[in-house]
């Protein structure tokens, strides 16, 4: 019987949650295969938003600064609904460094993807189609078709469905894709846009029955536009037109604007479905493949990278014999509430966005000017469109209580992304700590420690080594560089740079490769970590 950690996974399809897969687990030196049936990559995008979780994932691996290369940042957004004066929405900071979501448009994010994963010497294969494929014990089975119709079956250990809304993989599994499509047909373009306000705000024109968005981009008066055409329900139907979208300007836009140099214009409808299930047995659903939204709050492309983020690592431990096969149960645990919640948001703001209904119109006029004034609420919804608040109340988590004394840091949650400077003087931050395929165990010690907790601390990081092995990296954090050097001698540690360490007892915080929180407590509750971590990974001994 072949090993199965000698198989590779097969990726099918490379958008950014299929790059996103391949290339963790290339990074963590996993084998795998990515396929991609279009042997041309697609110019058009509808996926421009990248909000603050995935650009602090893209910090973490280093790749941030080739992603802000082809991006636009948005300071906020400006509604003008059924001809009252415009409503300015300026976004609020979140827990994350990152102020604001960048504006790059999809083929540019996929770019930068795959650059970084061929520098890891693995590079996608174009034209290349899934036929069929069969799953045993022992593997999976497929029937792949290249570009000259040669047909090869190879084998592989698992496979990730990562080919989109008509998922090939996902019609192969026991499983329904379900959901709605929006009965109105809608149309983008991609065209420069003349007028005399600054290039920085998204903005959003209501009046009566129509609807039309503005969206800054990258270069010189550069604007994705979308609209919709009420009433036209039929698949086929004729292409929108430059002159249809200037039209549609003179009607809803109450300041002179000129539109023209379309790169392209396209016509779709907007679905929101997913699937009753994001895994099965060896077969893995992530990005479109397992949910699509509607164009609102840009969550669609940033939800995938993020499926693709929470399933690699658990993969990779599971072929690297540091977990058992269980563990890969908690990618739908984990993943599919997210992906419903982002959902019926997304379908909600979608449906008050463009419903043509009188009640809707009310509702535009009288709330958007309610909701502007509210900071609280918009930082709400500014946490859930920025991702930052996801959090998983199942899975790979402890379950016993938090620790009181550890605000703002809680089990299930993304970890808050502290400054750091190390005993070696280097700057770096939380997250960039994370990025190993281990457990990351941050033991933190307030100001005026003393010897004691130190010591502690040490003696569970030797503890976790001997029963977990290199699965478990530890760190030492101290809230004082004076407390640092006076009382620690025996090796590296790291220093909070900023005023973000919360005081209190010193505690320990378990952190996953995702930068989700896996346990939290006091030095004394460390045996609730090792119970912890034995129901989810093996042993140094187990290995």
């Amino acid at each position: 019987m072949t090993r199965i950690d000698s198989l590779p996974v097969l990726i099918v399809g490379a958008g950014p949650s299929g790059l996103m897969m391949a290339y963790e687990l290339t990074r963590f030196g996993i084998s795998c295969v990515i396929i991609e049936k279009d042997l041309l990559k697609s110019p058009y995008s509808r996926a421009i938003g990248v909000q603050i979780r995935s650009l602090e994932i893209f910090k973490a691996l280093g790749l941030y600064d080739k992603l802000v290369e082809h991006s636009w940042p948005i300071q906020g957004a400006e509604i003008f609904a059924e001809g009252r004066p415009p409503i300015t929405v300026d976004l609020q900071p979140t827990s994350s460094s990152f102020l604001k979501p960048l504006i790059i448009d999809q083929p540019h994010t996929e770019m930068v993807l795959e650059q970084a994963l061929e520098h890891l010497g693995q590079r996608v294969i174009r034209g290349v189609q899934l036929l069929e494929f069969s799953v045993a014990d022992d593997g999976v089975s497929a029937k792949l078709k290249d570009i000259n119709g040669e047909i090869d079956c190879q084998k592989f250990s698992y496979i990730v469905g990562a080919d989109g809304a008509h998922s090939m993989v996902r019609k192969s599994m026991s499983n329904q894709f379900l959901g709605t499509t929006y009965d109105d047909a809608f149309i983008l373009a991609d065209v420069q846009c003349i007028h005399a306000f600054d290039h920085n705000h998204f903005r959003i024109f209501f009046k009566k029955k129509q609807f039309f968005a503005m969206i800054p981009m990258q270069g010189e008066h550069h604007y994705r536009l979308i609209s919709v055409r009420r009433g036209e329900r039929k698949k086929e139907g004729p292409s929108p037109t430059l002159e249809e979208f200037t039209s549609l300007a003179k009607k809803v836009v109450p300041f002179p604007v000129e539109i023209k140099n379309p790169q392209w214009i396209s016509r779709f409808f907007v679905q929101c479905r997913s699937a009753n299930s994001y895994q099965e047995g060896r077969i893995f659903l992530v990005g479109d493949a397992a949910h699509i939204h509607s164009p609102a709050g840009g969550q669609g492309m940033n939800t995938g990278l993020q499926d693709a983020y929470n399933l690699a690592w658990k993969l990779a431990m599971v072929i690297k014999g540091q977990a058992p096969e269980t563990l890969l149960d908690t990618y739908q645990q984990e993943r599919k509430p997210v992906g419903d919640f982002l959902i019926d948001r997304t379908d909600r703001l979608f449906k008050f966005m463009v419903k043509s209904s009188l009640l809707a119109c009310i509702l535009r006029r009288f709330m958007l000017p309610w909701f502007a004034k509210k900071p609280l609420v918009i930082r709400k919804f500014g946490e859930i469109l920025s991702q930052t608040a996801i959090r998983y109340d199942e899975g790979a988590r402890c379950e016993h209580n938090e620790h009181p004394l550890v605000n703002g840091i809680c089990v299930g949650e993304r970890m808050p992304n502290f400054n750091v400077i190390s005993s070696h003087l280097k700057k770096t931050d939380i997250h960039s700590l994370l990025i190993n395929l281990r457990i990351s165990v941050l033991f933190f010690m307030p100001k005026g420690v003393n010897k004691k907790p130190i010591k502690q601390a040490q003696n569970a990081a030797h503890r976790l080594y001997e029963k977990f092995g290199s699965l478990v990296c530890s760190h030492l954090i101290f809230a004082s560089d004076y407390d640092a050097e006076k009382l620690f001698h025996d090796g590296d540690y790291l220093v909070l740079s900023d005023e973000a360490f919360l005081t209190g007892e010193p505690y320990f915080v378990a952190i996953r490769p995702d930068a989700h929180v896996f346990c939290l407590g006091g030095l004394a509750e460390i045996n609730e970590l090792i119970s912890t971590m034995r129901q989810f990974f093996k042993s140094h001994g187990e290995h």
